[in-house]
Parts: C-alpha cells; structure tokens; sequence
C-alpha cells in the first residue's frame, strides 16, 4: 500500500511537472537517492481545507518574521483557497536538497500546489516511511 501511495504521487507529479522546475527537482531526486515519504491515509479534522490553509498562514507569517519572505507561499495560499476540495492531503518527501510539501486531494487526481523548504525540518512525521531510487525499504506497518 505505501509503494502504491508513493507511485500515484510520482504519477501525478509527471503530469504536472511541466508547471513548475521544483516539481523536476523532485521527481529527479525521487528515484536517484533516499527519502522518505509519509502522507495521511484518510481525510480527517487537520485535513479540512480550513484548516490546512489556517497552518500554512501561521507558517507564512512565521517565515517572512524570519526571512523577510517566501516566495511560494502567497500562491500556494491562494491555490489552497481556490480549491473546490474539502479535504486537502499533504503528502511530505524529505530528502537530501530539502523537504517538498506536496497538496492533493485525497484520491491523488488533482495537484493543489506544492511547497519546498531548502533547509531539513526539525521533526520528521510519525508515519514516514524510507525510500531508495522509487522503492521502499522499510516495512509496511
């Protein structure tokens, strides 16, 4: 199931990778080196569009307090407010050149937006799951 997961996304990504360089970037690193992957296996109260959008202001607001601004984030936003999606899944890569946040809909159809961190975050998500060249090492739970 999480190499499954792990495939929709790297399929939808080529479908969009036209749209953005950082969608190369990913896709380039996804089967060269090792990652991991993590992503919510339903819809739940975080995942309601609202709430997504609420987290990711806080962090814009946050982010341009320290850096002064993050080019990404005020069109990321306004794509997550655009969406007709309920729900919204943000599936994680965190790999060597950074951490890709990546925004779907649950069936992993419709890409939202994504947004990149150059740096590494401080704490790894409780369900990440390790990958190396597209196929997954560590075992399913």
């Amino acid at each position: 199931m999480i190499q499954e997961r792990f495939d929709e996304m790297i399929a939808l990504l080529r479908r969009y990778m036209a749209s953005s360089p950082v969608i190369i970037d990913l896709l380039e690193i996804s089967h060269s080196s090792v990652l991991t992957f993590s992503y919510p296996r339903k819809p739940s109260a975080s995942s309601r569009k609202q709430s997504v959008i609420d987290a990711f202001e806080i962090r814009t607001i946050i982010k341009q307090s320290l850096e002064n601004e993050h080019p990404t984030t005020p069109a990321l936003l306004e794509q997550l407010k655009q969406t007709n999606h309920d729900h919204i899944c943000v599936s994680i890569f965190r790999t060597g050149r950074g951490v890709f946040n990546i925004f779907t809909d649950f069936d992993r159809t419709d890409l939202i937006g994504i947004m990149y961190f150059s740096e590494e975050l401080d704490t790894p998500p409780l369900y990440s799951h390790l990958f190396m060249n597209g196929y997954l090492l560590s075992r399913e739970r």
